[in-house]
């Protein structure tokens, strides 16, 4: 992935299954991550886990400068 918002260049794909890890006083667990960066374009699917044993869920999609989240 390269660029900016306003030029964005990706390709790929990114996948991680149940993934932990601490940082500062956060702890992460359970995270899925299924992320596809192919045609310079982001959509964030199925990413969820556990900050701090509060349940999270992101999906979305970042197509040039345009950022769409939930």
């Amino acid at each position: 992935m390269k660029g900016n918002l306003n030029n964005l260049k990706s390709s790929g794909y990114l996948k991680v299954i149940n993934a932990k890890a601490k940082c500062a006083n956060y702890y992460l667990q359970d995270f899925v991550f299924d992320i596809d960066l192919s045609n310079n374009k982001i959509f964030i699917k199925n990413t969820k886990g556990v900050v701090n044993d509060a349940p999270i869920s992101i999906n979305g999609n970042i197509i040039s400068n345009k950022v769409d989240l939930n």
